[in-house]
């Protein structure tokens, strides 16, 4: 999680929850790894789960709903500026592999997406992995959902050509490792939230100084209403 805060406020609010439990990737299982522990029609644990696989799935399912929640706290909350806080989220998008939930066909997400203005983006990893040779990027696509003003411009498909030009995610290790975010990301997203965050703050400063000016009007004006009185 990422969170920006001032007088009391958070301004801003980010979350890349783990989204093991609902990777695509659990219904290969030549690949080694464990399988699915939710599908579409038994979205918070399979009737045939373990212990250990439930234990696993309702984790997952807490850090979710956890994520969601503060999203809508942070995006939701009352504020004197007309610009909304920064609140967004992150997962692999939805895919046609049959029966595969993403984080994102949860039923708490209808909450998320209730916020204004939301806006929803896809893009492949791969495109800010331009520092990477090709062979060692990652195709993996990503979706961010949230209020970030611009955030459409993070929408990015991959030019790699061949797929044999991108690492393929076999295991848990190399699965792990996709996940960090490329620094080109960090940046262009650091750089939309500046902008975001520098529009509310003018705002607020704005109504601010409005309000105080108002304030001092009214000041005046009974000034010289009881000035007049006392004269006549």
């Amino acid at each position: 999680h990422v969170r920006w805060a001032r007088r009391g406020y958070i301004d801003a609010f980010h979350a890349g929850f783990p989204c093991g439990t609902f990777s695509k990737l659990r219904f290969r299982k030549e690949e080694g790894l464990p399988g699915p522990v939710r599908t579409k029609s038994e979205p918070y644990g399979r009737y045939t789960n373990s212990e250990a696989a439930q234990a696993e799935c309702d984790r997952g399912t807490i850090m979710a709903v956890r994520a969601i929640d503060m999203a809508c706290a942070v995006g939701g909350a009352s504020r004197i500026s007309s610009v909304k806080p920064i609140a967004t989220l992150e997962n692999p998008p939805p895919s046609n592999t049959p029966e595969h939930l993403a984080a994102w066909e949860l039923p708490e997400m209808d909450r998320f997406r209730r916020l204004r203005p939301s806006q929803s983006v896809i893009f492949n990893t791969c495109r800010y992995e331009e520092d990477l040779e090709l062979g060692r990027r990652h195709y993996k696509p990503q979706q961010f959902e949230g209020t970030l003003r611009g955030m459409q411009t993070l929408s990015l498909e991959c030019t790699c050509g061949s797929p044999a030009n991108h690492e393929a995610i076999i295991g848990p290790k190399k699965s792990k490792a996709s996940v960090t975010y490329p620094r080109a990301l960090c940046e262009a997203y650091a750089k939309l939230a500046i902008e975001h965050l520098k529009l509310m703050g003018k705002e607020e400063f704005l109504r601010s100084r409005m309000t105080s000016l108002q304030k001092t009007i009214d000041v005046r004006s009974e000034e010289r209403r009881v000035g007049k009185e006392c004269r006549s």
